[in-house]
């Protein structure tokens, strides 16, 4: 099965670039494509997690702390692939964490984002994709408040009668997750995840929260119809 893996900083292809040397495969027979195990559906994870930051004085820190932060993705995404999933999203610049100097070390510089809502909308998008670092008071209420125009009967998902998938940074680790050594403090993200409905009803969402202390890291999955604009998806936690 094919993992999507998109990341807002770079995918992490780019990441392990070099440490697997490409091999040019041998001419084979064609083989017959693999039947789809999720006809008609996108099963999509939106991970909020906590990142380590790159901007540091010392650059060769910078760079470990960018590798432990690819470690982690490569974690996420063998938990998410194990529950079925079929792309896994990562928080607005997770692999460099978003915090910046002008010290930065960064992981890649590439691309550029040229389209808006509607004219992804138009151009026959089914899923827009929105990865975020907010802070909005540090709370999953206070983010949800803040992306509120999304959804709703006249938000922004209604009106393009698309699906939407977004989520944010964790402010905190959560500790079932593996997370990086020493004693952990809330860096003032609100986490959250969400998908939305063409018709702007929410089909699964991370659980709203005033409390910071509950900005920690989460995976949500759902299942997007892409066949039809209309039908039944499957929104669960992984935990």
């Amino acid at each position: 099965m094919k993992i999507a893996l998109v990341s807002a900083a770079a995918v992490l292809s780019l990441a392990l670039a070099g440490l697997v040397q490409a091999q040019t495969p041998e001419k084979s027979a064609p083989t017959a494509a693999p039947a789809d195990p999720n006809p008609g559906h996108l099963k999509m994870a939106l991970v909020s997690m906590k990142c380590l930051y790159s901007d540091g004085p010392d650059a060769a820190g910078n760079k470990a702390n960018i590798q432990a932060n690819v470690k982690r993705h490569a974690q996420f995404i063998d938990m998410a692939a194990a529950q079925g999933a079929e792309f896994v999203g990562f928080p607005e610049l997770s692999l460099n964490g978003y915090h910046f100097s002008n010290r930065m070390t960064w992981l890649s510089l590439d691309g550029t984002d040229q389209k808006n809502l509607q004219a992804l909308a138009a151009n026959g998008a089914r899923i827009i994709y929105g990865p975020h670092a907010n802070t909005t008071g540090g709370t999953t209420a206070g983010w949800y408040k803040f992306r509120a125009a999304w959804g709703g009967p006249n938000g922004w998902i209604a009106q393009l009668k698309v699906y939407a998938a977004l989520h944010n940074h964790a402010g905190l680790y959560d500790p079932k997750l593996n997370p990086p050594a020493g004693k952990d403090s809330s860096t003032g993200f609100a986490s959250g995840a969400w998908f939305i409905g063409p018709d702007g009803k929410t089909l699964a969402q991370m659980p709203s929260s005033t409390q910071r202390s509950d900005s920690r890291e989460y995976v949500l999955i759902y299942n997007i119809p892409t066949a039809s604009p209309e039908g039944p998806g499957s929104g669960r936690m992984v935990d």
